[in-house]
Formats: C-alpha cells, sequence, structure tokens
C-alpha cells in the first residue's frame, strides 16, 4: 500500500455515520487521502437504537476493516437465545403466530448491535487518524476548474471550504447533495407515524413477560436468573441487564399533529390507547417500557432513479447537477423503511463497493502521478451505480417501498433484547 502523501487523489466523505465510517476505514487502510465531515458534536448525543446486521454489512466490514477492528464489533453483537443470528417472528394483535421467519432457509438471519455502539466503533479509529472533523454541516459544492484541474469546492455553513477530486455523500435520507445534484428522489412517507424506545431493564424483570418472548433472552434466564450461562469461546457479557427496543406504527389519521412535543406520558397513553383491542401480552410489554422516551418521526424513502439519471439532469446553466464527481451512497440515495432491516446493511455494503472504486482510481492517479481525470471518474461512477442501484432499490422495494402495509391497527410490534 503506497503511503497516502503519495497519491494525487482527495476524497472528502460528509457524514460520520455507518456508511460514511466504515469507508473511511476502508480509504484508511487502502492509503487514500480523504476527509470525513460530520455535522453533529463529537459529544452530541445519538440515537442508540438497534440495528441487526447480516451478509451484507459483513460484506463491507471485510472489505474495509482490519481483522482486529472486525472481531471488536462482531464481539459486542448481541445474543438472542445464546444465538448471534436470529430471525424474527410475526404475531397478530391477538398474539398469535402469522409468520415464523427462521422457517424459510433462504431468509437471511441477522445479529443484533447497538447502533451508537456500532457507529462509535467505527468512526473512533477516523478521528484517532486526525481525519474526522466533526460540528461541519455541509452547504453546497460548487464545480472547479476544468480538465486536469477539475475539482469540487465544497461549503459549510460555517464558512469554511476545502477541495477534493471526488465527493461522497453519506449524509442520510436529508441529503443535500442528493438534492443540489438533482437527483432529489428521497420524499417523507405522510401516511404513518413511528415511534421507538429504548430501555436497560433488570433481565430477571423481562423474563417475567410473555413466554414467546424468552428466545430473545440470554441463555440460562430460564433456568438461573442469577446466574446465566456462558460460553467459552464467546466474550464475557453482563446478562443481568437487558436492552429492550421497541417500535411502533401508527396511521398519521390518528396521530395528533402536536405529538412530538407532548408529555412523554401522554405519548404513551397514546400508544396504550390504539392498542386497547390488542391481546394483554402486548400491554405487559409496554408496562415495563412506559415512561421511557419516545423518538417521533415520520420515515423518509427513495424512489429509484433512471439508469441515465445524471445525463438528464445536467445542464451548463448548472455544472454541478448530474456531476459524476459527486456519489452517493446509503440512505442518501436509497432510504427505506426499517421494516425488513435491510438500510444499513445495504449502507454498509456500498462501502465495499464504492471502497474497491477508489482504490482502483488511487492505484492509477499514484501510477501517472495525475489525479484521476473526469472521464476515469465518471466510468467509475456510472459502474457502481450500475450495481448498486438495483442491488439496494430491489430492498427498498422488499420493504414496502413508499408504503406502511398495515391494515387497521394491526401493527408489527418489534420487541428485541440484547
Amino acid at each position: 500500500m503506497a503511503p497516502s502523501e503519495q497519491t494525487p487523489f482527495k476524497v472528502i466523505i460528509l457524514g460520520a455515520g455507518l456508511a460514511g465510517s466504515l469507508l473511511a476505514n476502508g480509504l484508511i487502510h487502502h492509503g487514500i487521502p480523504f476527509e470525513c465531515y460530520e455535522r453533529m458534536q463529537r459529544d452530541e448525543k445519538h440515537e442508540g437504537y438497534q440495528i441487526r446486521l447480516g451478509a451484507p454489512a459483513l460484506i463491507g466490514m471485510r472489505a474495509c476493516l482490519s481483522e482486529q477492528q472486525k472481531t471488536a464489533i462482531i464481539a459486542k453483537f448481541g445474543r438472542a437465545g445464546g444465538k448471534k443470528s436470529t430471525a424474527p417472528m410475526i404475531y397478530h394483535k391477538d398474539f398469535s403466530v402469522l409468520l415464523d421467519m427462521s422457517a424459510f432457509p433462504d431468509y437471511s438471519k441477522s445479529a443484533a448491535i447497538n447502533r451508537k455502539v456500532l457507529r462509535d466503533s467505527l468512526a473512533e479509529p477516523v478521528f484517532e487518524v486526525g481525519r474526522l472533523q466533526y460540528g461541519k454541516e455541509f452547504e453546497r459544492y460548487e464545480i472547479v476548474g476544468s480538465g486536469a484541474q477539475e475539482k469540487v469546492c465544497v461549503w459549510f455553513r460555517d464558512g469554511t471550504s476545502d477541495e477534493c477530486d471526488l465527493l461522497i455523500s453519506a449524509e442520510g435520507s436529508r441529503s443535500r447533495a442528493n438534492e443540489q445534484v438533482g437527483l432529489d428522489n428521497i420524499s417523507t412517507v405522510e401516511s404513518h407515524v413511528g415511534f421507538a424506545t429504548k430501555r436497560d431493564l433488570p433481565t430477571e424483570q423481562i423474563a417475567a413477560l410473555p413466554r414467546a418472548l424468552l428466545l430473545y433472552l440470554p441463555d440460562g434466564v430460564e433456568e438461573s436468573i442469577a446466574a446465566p450461562s456462558q460460553s467459552e469461546d464467546t466474550p464475557e457479557m453482563d446478562n443481568a441487564v437487558t436492552s429492550v427496543y421497541f417500535s411502533f406504527w401508527a396511521p398519521s389519521s390518528i396521530v395528533p399533529s402536536n405529538m412530538k412535543e407532548l408529555p412523554i406520558n401522554a405519548q404513551w397513553d397514546f400508544i396504550t390507547s390504539a392498542i386497547r383491542n390488542w391481546d394483554k401480552a402486548y400491554h405487559e410489554i409496554i408496562s415495563v417500557l412506559c415512561g421511557s422516551p419516545i423518538h417521533v418521526y415520520s420515515p423518509r424513502v427513495a424512489s429509484r432513479p433512471p439508469t441515465n439519471w445524471r445525463s438528464r439532469v445536467q445542464s451548463r446553466s448548472a455544472p454541478e447537477k448530474g456531476h459524476p464527481r459527486v456519489w452517493l451512497m446509503g440512505d442518501a440515495i436509497h432510504a427505506m423503511l426499517p421494516n425488513r432491516g435491510m438500510g444499513g446493511n445495504q449502507s454498509m455494503q456500498d462501502a465495499a463497493v464504492v471502497v474497491q472504486h477508489l482504490t482502483a482510481l488511487a492505484d492509477a492517479a499514484r501510477a501517472s502521478h495525475q489525479p484521476p481525470s473526469h472521464e476515469e471518474i465518471a466510468a467509475a461512477c456510472a459502474s457502481y451505480e450500475a450495481e448498486m442501484l438495483p442491488r439496494t432499490f430491489a430492498w427498498v422495494r422488499k420493504s414496502g417501498g413508499q408504503r406502511i402495509i398495515v391494515r387497521n391497527l394491526t401493527f408489527l410490534v418489534p420487541l428485541q433484547c440484547t
């Protein structure tokens, strides 16, 4: 690997979430010069909800992380019934099983991890090498120069700027670069409102819930809450406390417009009222979570762009439109509903694909002692999107597309413990 200082090729990454930080780690390992800018402050509180990682995420991790980094992250996976990989079960409002995903051999199993833990594990190595700057909110970019001198000038809200050969937006579903580049393919789903919360509870208290939920608890809980079993080949885990994640969808038509501003107790009263005719097992779940802060949100979902979307939006009067020096990855281009848990997974797989193309561009730049040309970057961009668009938008569709599929108040209310 050539030292990054000898590579006449610079990348700027917008966003230090899962996709941006994972890609940044890959650029570190391949000696590619870059800067990563994150709008949030380093000490700012992040949401700590759960993400379930499957094969796509592991592809990204293998491509961008060292063996030591991968091992450290895998050790932080939660366990369900002593297993790292599980598949969800879907229950009706009367608490009868509608669908057991584990019965399908082709269903991709996944392992749970706290999203904040994962994000911090990926971002910290980038910060430690001085390539991650917090509190830098992206405002706009300009295409400057021409020919061999063509660059992207990136401006931030604080008035500062930086230049690069390639700008990559991993800003999430409200990506400003997505809008400025002329794609603007992400919109808010107005039909439903989402509710999510997390709470750490004594495992003994969780064990008192309906037995069907015990499949999520650590080994040994039913036999001995005080001394749960521990495998010798797995790292030490504190089974005395269980992190519980709860999510709920409600039709917008029944949700007060000021729901986000209501007191926590009023928000829980709404959820309790909405499921008043559901089985008592659901009310037992709510009884142990009631009082926890709730994240109330409206999901944003992407629509698939045509393969030639860049040429369609390009304009001489607006050179930033459709420009191949601006790439989009993760939720910044293929935001999806959380139903299948594939948003983060596909974003992390994007990192594997992008780092492969950037490595090839960097190798060519080192050999020629010249930054990649417009044509070289355009070809790499087209190759990346040719792989990414069909892969990710298949999952956008499988996750429900623009629609949250519910009937009346028969919502999926998952309880996940790690």
